[in-house]
């Protein structure tokens, strides 16, 4: 995070490279995509109906957490990994937050129903309810869980080389192919 100080100095610096900064902007941010191009609605993707998009943000997130899964498989650095994990718990809670939203919607299937969302407190009187398992039956649970999720995605891809191309790859080397060379060459 940028220190305060520091800041002050951002929108002076920006000014001083791109004159028009301050006319354009009023000196606030100035919201753009990586391109530079204005933000517009066509970042917003909405079908107008909620249960409709809800399941279209489920079914994002679900995607997402496989991709990070098969991306912790091609590494062996742990801090990747952890990395990658983090990310993946969070889509995990993003699906979960989406599919509680759904649950509040009646009815919420078939898509086109006009629906109404029923009316909470916003779970103010909710008692939370912890869990009687220990952190090393959760970790356990977690291992096991992860074994078998493991075999899955073993049995999927299948043997040989993954490749989305056709030219030859036998040279080309693999992460873990990589460090024991360097291992060896030291």
């Amino acid at each position: 995070m940028i220190p305060f100080e520091q800041l002050r100095l951002i929108r002076p610096v920006r000014a001083m490279c791109n004159p028009q900064f301050l006319n354009l902007t009023g000196g606030g941010p100035a919201v753009r995509d990586s391109n530079g191009y204005p933000w517009n609605g066509t970042y917003v993707d909405s079908n107008g109906d909620l249960t409709v998009d809800l399941r279209s943000n489920i079914g994002a997130e679900s995607r997402a957490k496989i991709v990070y899964e098969y991306l912790i498989q091609f590494t062996d650095d742990p801090f990747v990994k952890d990395t990658l994990t983090f990310l993946m718990t969070r889509e995990v809670s993003h699906f979960q937050m989406f599919s509680a939203a759904l649950e509040t919607i009646q009815p919420n299937f078939p898509p086109g129903v006009l629906q109404h969302v029923v009316e909470t407190d916003g779970l103010l009187e909710q008692t939370v309810e912890g869990t009687t398992q220990t952190v090393e039956e959760a970790e356990l649970m977690g291992a096991e869980l992860g074994k078998v999720r493991s075999k899955e995605i073993k049995l999927a891809v299948g043997d040989g080389a993954s490749q989305w191309s056709d030219y030859p790859q036998q040279n080309i080397a693999g992460p873990s192919t990589v460090a024991n060379t360097k291992k060896q060459s030291s």
